[in-house]
């Protein structure tokens, strides 16, 4: 289901847009993405419309310093069997399978942290990865979990998980080619 644009309303009366995304049936849980800075593009709006139907809001913590949001940790079952099974397609019966293997894995992954910048190097990432390893034992049917998307030259995210005694078994690397014109 595609998501919309709303009107918050901020504490001083002002108001502001933001991207709603509801879920299938429309009244459960959904993924409200407001950026202060450069706008809701839409790659962002895809991503939330896409992960949505797989994603368990149980598992998207956010990290609070007062009333203010600081940080948040996203997981998503790992859907990688379901993605085999459908062969790159979704119809007639590849959305079954991506839906269906995201009810029944025992794999999560660690799909994206942020912090906001003033938190960053003073306790908050470890307090988000101590609040993943709470919450995961509320969740017995995972017997794993896949740290992804952490590029290589991420030297601090690097430090903090090689900290928690985690070991990588796979690396994330960008590569760039400048392209000029013709």
């Amino acid at each position: 289901m595609q998501g919309e644009w709303i009107n918050v309303a901020a504490a001083d009366g002002a108001s502001f847009r933001a991207y709603l995304a509801k879920s299938g049936k429309g009244g459960g849980p959904g993924i409200l993405l407001c950026q202060e800075v450069f706008g809701v593009n839409a790659q962002m709006r895809a991503v939330a419309d896409v992960f949505l139907p797989i994603a368990d809001p149980r598992l998207i913590l956010l990290l609070m310093h007062g009333e203010d949001s600081v940080g948040f940790f996203f997981i998503l079952p790992d859907v990688g069997e379901g993605l085999k099974k459908a062969a790159g397609r979704l119809l007639p019966l590849g959305w079954w399978h991506i839906l269906r293997s995201a009810r029944r894995t025992g794999l999560v992954d660690f799909l994206g942290l942020g912090v906001v910048p003033q938190f960053q190097s003073n306790g908050a990432n470890m307090a988000i990865y101590c609040a993943v390893a709470r919450k995961a034992l509320d969740f017995p049917r995972y017997r794993a979990a896949e740290l992804i998307q952490v590029e290589e030259g991420n030297t601090r995210m690097q430090r903090n998980i090689a900290a928690l005694g985690i070991s990588w078994n796979r690396r994330h690397r960008v590569y760039g080619r400048a392209l000029r014109d013709r």
